[in-house]
């Protein structure tokens, strides 16, 4: 806890000159105290002015983080001489006739800071320990010390509240079982260090108080699936349906020591999943996520549900929650066991049943990043975020396109989401598959292209709006616009200085994949590019959300870039720019056309496509039906077995139709020479570097007179003609992979 150096960092605020106003009264557990006009008990912050004139408090912070002392912003308000003014930590953000900051109060863990509008933190409150519905406050009035009361003033004066002594004692509490896999009930024994002090613990994720169960004995943990469904009986949207039967549950332990009214110890969160079967039960690692219900399902702040505000569809901070988070891999270890804050996650997905999550290690409550070596595919061994993926667009399909998609592009120049398929538990109850993947934002480029400034631009394309800054600025964009749009690309130099600007191999890959996969989600939406934003740095582009992918095995996205005719563009002309004036430059024209080709049939060569699509399908298929149980979609197995079919039929036919695109916008990628010719062929094309090709020679009345399989290791294959073949007219045909390719050449005697 970082909170120990605020001491020294920040003066008390004087009773003259600029800090007239200072906090002046704490309630940190409002239990019976006051009430907002909606009947709630939060907890509150009394302000004293202590000058002889109104102050304007108007832009003025409070917070309960000393990284962002304007967390909530003070509406047009002052403070009469002498007077004091009540804020309420809700978590509501009201500015009205009562004044409700958007953040609530952690006893023992989160200060209270005033800050002036400039961010400048002018008064503090270290975290003490303040028992529920007692209070701590300056006395007298404005002073330098502070005290804990037996009762309560708010609004008024603190002078004549009586002190509360308290016996304090910090503990520390422990468990003989950690949680994990069981096959059978577990009993759990907890121990503390003072006799005095009482364990009190939950088992249904909420943060265990003084209200909790009070331990006195070791807790017996079983298959808890025979209980009434909970959570998951909650609305997370309006046409929600709830499972039919009850679902598996595990139980998510919670404890706490409690020394005269205070938390004196740190929470024990511990996941126990206890099944007959439960070491062969899943065959994937599972994710326990422990929250206060309240902070995911209440109607007013709950982040999973519509509730009173749109919740779900929330952004920013305030709608960010702390949760606990657990990974334990395939054999039950627990990998990873540590606080972090939860958002939710994207758009179509915020209307799903089943939600994303995104998740940032919080060093407020301990370490900074998620510790261990998630994805075999990476060399990273730490994140600092991660998302929980639900697969919106895809989630009453194969619950996997999109997972799939990256896996396919692993081998180009692409910068894609490692993931891995897990089954996620809230508060001890079954919520089904989701992916663990990495999160693409400044920190992701940080680990996989590292600068020293640390400082990116990252433009999203966002529909109906153009290029949007997500990080840094729009100026580094806006001079490749430019320099697009001014330049000739049939000059000599354009090739040159637009690699300066542009990593061509990583744009061509990308282009290639989105164009492959017919994502309906491209390219006005869902595509985003980046670069380092000192001098020098280099355009490359993200890969992220394929769900819409594998649906349009027919669909023509070149058409996109060579199509001149303006009212029948399908997109507008921000979003198709850069690649449409790149293809009017002959050198890239070729070298994107080529490694399209080469592509089609290395990467995306059925074969290999269908085998990663049986992979994930082996991955998912005992995973399905529990999961259709709890959310019904898809339909049901049949269905999801129908499901990816489909994505094998896209497979299959899609390397067709793309060959016949390039074909049409391009041409002949396979040259051949000398013609006429005496006594050898060459063969020059990129695709044959890497391709077995089949070459046969067809006479006049198309009688087969020479046939040869033939793999080169370089663009340009020799191949000698066979002696006995006759002077003449004669038509040739190459078969390379999807394209076929014929040609009539003229034969001399040598």
């Amino acid at each position: 806890m970082r909170l120990g150096i605020l001491i020294s960092l920040f003066a008390l605020c004087p009773l003259a000159g600029p800090c007239q106003v200072v906090i002046n009264e704490i309630m940190y557990e409002n239990h019976n105290g006051p009430k907002d006009i909606e009947g709630d008990t939060p907890d509150w912050i009394e302000l004293f002015n202590t000058d002889n004139h109104p102050i304007d408090l108007t832009g003025w912070g409070l917070s309960d983080n000393v990284d962002k002392p304007l967390k909530w912003k003070f509406p047009e308000v002052s403070i009469a001489p002498y007077d004091f003014l009540i804020v309420y930590a809700s978590g509501k953000n009201i500015a009205d006739t009562l004044l409700h900051a958007g953040f609530k109060l952690k006893l023992m863990y989160e200060p209270v800071l005033l800050s002036t509008p400039d961010g400048a933190i002018v008064d503090h409150f270290e975290p003490q320990c303040v028992p529920a519905d007692r209070t701590t406050g300056r006395q007298p009035d404005g002073s330098a010390e502070w005290k804990v009361f037996v009762s309560s003033s708010p609004g008024s004066s603190n002078n004549m509240l009586t002190e509360l002594e308290i016996d304090y004692r910090p503990d520390h509490l422990s468990s003989d079982r950690a949680g994990g896999f069981f096959n059978e009930p577990v009993l759990v024994s907890l121990q503390k260090d003072f006799p005095q002090n009482k364990i009190y613990f939950t088992r249904d994720g909420s943060e265990p108080d003084e209200s909790s169960e009070y331990y006195t004995s070791p807790i017996m943990i079983r298959d808890r699936t025979c209980e009434e469904n909970h959570f998951s009986e909650i609305e997370t949207r309006s046409d929600y349906e709830e499972p039919h039967a009850n679902i598996f549950k595990a139980t998510a332990l919670r404890a706490v020591v409690y020394s005269d009214g205070c938390p004196a110890s740190g929470i024990l969160n511990e996941t126990f999943f206890v099944h007959k079967d439960m070491s062969e039960k899943y065959p994937v690692p599972l994710v326990s996520i422990m929250a206060d219900p309240d902070d995911l399902f209440s109607e007013e702040e709950g982040i999973y549900v519509q509730g009173n505000h749109s919740n779900s569809e929330q952004t920013g901070s305030n709608w960010e929650r702390t949760v606990h988070l657990e990974i334990y891999s395939r054999s039950g270890e627990k990998t990873i066991g540590q606080y972090a804050d939860a958002r939710i996650h994207g758009r179509g997905t915020r209307r799903s049943a089943q939600k994303s999550l995104k998740l940032s290690a919080n060093d407020k409550y301990g370490p900074a990043i998620f510790n261990y070596p998630l994805f075999a595919d990476r060399d990273l061994t730490a994140y600092s975020k991660l998302l929980l993926r639900n697969s919106f667009g895809d989630w009453n399909e194969t619950l996997f396109t999109d997972l799939l998609c990256h896996e396919l592009v692993k081998e180009m120049n692409m910068d894609y989401m490692a993931g891995v398929t897990s089954v996620v538990f809230i508060n001890g109850e079954y919520w089904g598959i989701q992916n663990i993947r990495e999160l693409q934002d400044e920190n992701y480029l940080q680990a996989h292209h590292p600068v020293s400034s640390g400082i990116y631009d990252i433009i999203d394309y966002e529909q109906n709006f153009g290029a949007l800054a997500k990080e840094g600025t729009l100026g580094n964009y806006n001079d490749l616009i430019g320099f697009l749009m001014v330049e000739d690309p049939a000059s000599d130099e354009y090739f040159r200085r637009i690699s300066e600007m542009i990593d061509i191999d990583n744009m061509i890959d990308y282009f290639i994949a989105e164009m492959y996969l017919g994502n309906i989600d491209f390219p006005d939406i869902n595509q985003r590019l980046w670069r380092d934003s000192s001098p020098g740095g280099i355009w490359r582009w993200l890969f992220f959300d394929c769900d819409a992918c594998f649906q349009r095995f027919n669909y023509d996205h070149l058409s996109d870039y060579f199509n001149e005719a303006k009212t029948f563009e399908r997109y507008p002309e921000w979003s198709v720019l850069i690649l449409t004036r790149l293809l009017r430059n002959e050198e890239f024209r070729k070298l994107f056309f080529q490694r399209f080709y080469v592509v089609m049939n290395t990467v995306f060569s059925p074969p290999r496509v269908i085998g990663k699509i049986d992979s994930l399908k082996e991955v998912y298929r005992p995973l399905l039906a529990e999961h259709i149980e709890r959310w019904h979609d898809p339909a049901d197995i049949h269905t999801w077995l129908r499901n990816i079919e489909k994505l094998k039929q896209f497979a299959i036919g899609r390397p067709v139709e793309i060959t016949e695109q390039l074909l049409k916008y391009y041409g002949n990628p396979v040259n051949v020479y000398p013609n006429p010719v005496s006594d050898r062929l060459f063969i020059e094309s990129e695709m044959i570097e890497e391709n077995e090709f089949i070459l046969q020679l067809f006479d006049c009345t198309g009688r087969l007179v020479y046939n040869t399989c033939q793999r080169s290791g370089s663009s340009v294959m020799e191949i000698p003609l066979p002696g006995d073949i006759r002077q003449g007219v004669y038509i040739l045909n190459i078969q390379l992979g999807y394209l076929n390719i014929s040609e009539k050449i003229v034969i001399l005697d040598a």
